[in-house]
């Protein structure tokens, strides 16, 4: 191959990359499996911290009271809610999905309640690779009862997959289902009915409270549960807290990795060329020199490797995030630290400075004789 008119040293350096092709792809796959593992390993616990951080963002309200009972209250912060659990049939899975339904003009949502339609969380349809203006198809558990919803909007809730409706829609779509419950709680509490009969307002369904404020009028026997930021967040401390030290030891492998494929490859090169380093030496180059001419072109396609395995590990990783978080419940929204890539950047490159100082002590120890001895 003909090379440009450049400098001697750079001709040189090309030179070296072209006879040595085979290797640097080798090269190439071995860093681009590398920085896959590197990647996996220093995004794990940044992804966690961010869904923490957008979790607790996004919450409806510090308090989201589900009770057993429909008892009222006198706190004006809390907002009455509806909710059920219905069943979405994908290919892979079935799994739960909250309906929930809210006030009009609810202070507490962010988004907005269509009156004809529903909002769904933008994890559902990111999981599930639905779009606004898709129809979904819901069903009940341990019933042939099936539900369809046309999605008008998407909000942000990482909390989990939900869908938002009209409070009052709500209680139309789900007559008989509230019907059941609000006879269930008056045979398990009557003294709760004896209180709404004396009330003027008319008894309505709901679930519980949502409040910013907690509330201290309603008695605990009357509270299902009350899930707070504690609540929410719990799930991704917990996986940091049981697998923090295994993205760790996934970050030392992948350096201990890189560091083995660089230093095999290059060894071999060196191995290659020996003769025509002993040669070099015999011409006068010093071992700067040498090592200037054969480990610079190695130094650039390491840096080469590095970023654009890089690049295609993040493509990669987030064509293949979706298939693993199909096999999990819910949905962890995807995030890549923009000061992850520097992190993983620098290792790489720490590993090659390693192995290139062990490759130059072997330049220095290749003897001039090397290159007679093989003369035929």
């Amino acid at each position: 191959m003909r090379l440009p008119k450049i400098s001697f040293f750079n001709r040189f350096r090309l030179r070296v990359i072209f006879q040595n092709m085979s290797s640097y792809i080798t090269l190439f796959f071995g860093m681009l499996f590398v920085t896959m593992i590197l990647l996996f390993g220093t995004m794990m616990r940044p992804l966690l911290s961010h869904y923490q951080d957008i979790v607790v963002d996004n919450m409806l309200a510090k308090y989201q009271y589900v009770l057993k009972a429909q008892v009222p209250t006198e706190n004006e912060s809390a907002e009455k809610y509806c909710m059920t659990s219905l069943q979405y049939q994908s290919k892979e899975r079935k799994e739960d999905i909250s309906v929930m339904g809210l006030e009009k003009d609810s202070k507490y949502f962010k988004g907005k309640l269509p009156e004809d339609g529903v909002t769904v969380s933008d994890g559902f349809l990111k999981k599930y690779q639905y779009k606004v203006g898709d129809t979904i198809t819901l069903h009940e558990e341990y019933s042939n009862k099936s539900y369809q919803f046309r999605i008008v909007d998407k909000v942000e809730y990482p909390g989990g997959l939900v869908v938002f409706m009209d409070i009052d829609a709500f209680r139309a779509q789900f007559d008989e289902q509230s019907g059941d419950d609000i006879m269930s709680m008056l045979s398990n509490y009557p003294e709760v009915l004896l209180q709404q009969l004396s009330s003027p307002e008319e008894m309505e369904y709901f679930t519980g409270y949502l409040s910013d404020e907690k509330l201290t009028d309603i008695e605990d026997k009357y509270v299902d549960s009350c899930i707070t930021q504690d609540d929410l967040t719990k799930m991704t401390r917990q996986l940091d807290a049981s697998m923090g030290s295994m993205f760790d030891l996934i970050n030392i492998f992948a350096v201990i990795m890189a560091m083995l494929v660089i230093y095999l490859l290059t060894k071999l090169i060196l191995e290659r060329n020996t003769t025509s380093i002993s040669m070099v030496k015999i011409l006068g180059y010093e071992n700067k020199e040498i090592a200037s001419l054969y480990l610079m072109s190695t130094t650039w396609m390491v840096l080469l490797c590095t970023v654009v395995g890089l690049a295609l590990s993040t493509a990669v990783m987030t064509a293949l995030y979706r298939v693993l978080m199909m096999s999990f419940s819910g949905w962890l929204t995807l995030y890549y630290a923009p000061e992850g890539y520097p992190k993983m950047f620098g290792m790489i490159v720490a590993c090659y400075i390693v192995v290139l100082l062990l490759q130059y002590r072997k330049i220095r120890h290749i003897p001039m004789d090397e290159a007679l001895k093989n003369v035929e």
